[in-house]
């Protein structure tokens, strides 16, 4: 094998890797993990693998740095009219929910409802690059938050949503509902999880009264702001595991159970084979042994089950834009990048990570203060988005 090591480089819009890989390199079908990662994103419990996160903060970053600054609005509550001129804004973060009880499957939902959302945002509103995550309710129902870059007003957003809803009649039975619901007038939720003051939900009465309960509460977009490094910050929120609920906190507790009794069974071994045969009755041990590991073969049987709470189907994807976006690595020395002395002068910080061949060196960058740098990756992305590809949302 031939030790001599290459210096290599991947550019990133907020960081440079620099690392060294052996000059001959026999790759193999079995080293090619590409296929393997790809259904990393297919997780029953919501967990999305390292590499999958990994692909998450990569389309993450190439969004932020291919959107344009905005303002934020003058209508935004809690901003005060004298700082609203220095809120500048890239990306705007949707939530959106099912109006009523879920019926169809996840996969289901994605295809016929989110593709149709997402259809409408790009023709009506141009939006061309998006990410999407997909997580689950308390109630069992599928959530998904968006990230766009572009700001659109939330009754548009919310019509929008609904209308994809009701394709599969989610606003029609929620209209029902609420109709049967408030037959006899204004009334305080049944539900116990309400937490709603008496004059919130009676103006949310009012408001559905206005529209016969026919356009539901089921978005919210707000723009983000006061992030530094919002790549890193979405992509941590995103790529988070199954939505906190009951049984992902269950599901916690009974991994910390099954650590707990093998630490017992342990003792046990030892006590086995440690004390003098005299002093312990070996059938004794040997039975309570028995008896955890069958407890522990329950236990992970009853986290499989509670695992099938989560997505089915893909967890997240981006826009075919974002997706056509390959890494940008070299091999040489950094020091050949453009404008490499304002590199040395606008790095924020700088990590070192032992790997199996050398170490590599994470260096942290604001691109957009290094013109030649950000007019290099701009140059990439360009040539990555001009080769043609068969054009999907890939949302089943």
């Amino acid at each position: 094998m031939d030790n001599n090591l290459v210096p290599h480089y991947t550019l990133y819009p907020n960081k440079i890797v620099v690392y060294d890989l052996p000059e001959s390199r026999n790759y193999s079908k079995k080293n090619n993990l590409g296929h393997k990662n790809l259904n990393d994103n297919f997780n029953w419990s919501g967990d999305l693998s390292n590499n999958a996160k990994k692909r998450l903060e990569f389309a993450l970053s190439n969004m932020i740095f291919l959107a344009t600054e905005k303002k934020i609005s003058n209508s935004k509550k809690n901003i005060s009219k004298a700082n609203q001129s220095q809120l500048l804004y890239k990306i705007a973060f949707i939530t959106l929910t099912l109006p009523s009880k879920q019926i169809h499957s996840d996969i289901e939902i994605k295809k016929i409802i989110l593709n149709q959302f997402l259809i409408e945002l790009k023709q009506k509103y141009k939006v061309s690059n998006f990410v999407w995550k997909a997580e689950k309710q308390e109630n069992g129902n599928i959530h998904f938050h968006i990230l766009i870059d572009k700001y659109i007003h939330w009754s548009a957003i919310r019509s929008i949503w609904n209308r994809s809803c009701n394709k599969l009649g989610y606003v029609d039975r929620y209209q029902q509902k609420m109709l049967n619901f408030f037959k006899n007038g204004f009334r305080l939720s049944d539900n116990p999880n309400d937490n709603r003051s008496y004059e919130q939900q009676k103006k949310a009465y009012k408001d559905g009264l206005a529209n016969n309960f026919s356009n539901p509460n089921s978005t919210d977009i707000h723009a983000i702001y006061k992030v530094k490094n919002i790549s890193a910050y979405m992509s941590k929120y995103m790529s988070k595991s199954i939505t906190e609920t009951s049984y992902s906190k269950k599901i916690d507790q009974a991994k910390k159970l099954i650590s707990s009794i093998k630490s017992n069974i342990n003792a046990l071994h030892k006590m086995l084979f440690n004390s003098n045969q005299n002093d312990i009755d070996k059938n004794l041990i040997l039975n309570r042994i028995s008896f955890l590991n069958k407890r522990i073969k329950l236990i992970k049987n009853i986290i499989i089950s509670m695992n099938y709470k989560g997505v089915e189907g893909r967890i997240w994807s981006q826009s075919r834009s974002l997706s056509k976006i390959k890494r940008y690595t070299r091999a040489g020395f950094v020091e050949h990048l453009p404008d490499f002395d304002l590199i040395q002068k606008f790095k924020s910080k700088v990590f070192k990570i032992t790997s199996a061949f050398s170490d590599v060196f994470i260096i942290y960058i604001d691109i957009f203060k290094i013109d030649k740098l950000r007019r290099l990756y701009q140059f990439h992305i360009d040539m990555c988005q001009s080769v043609p590809t068969i054009e999907t949302l890939a949302v089943s």
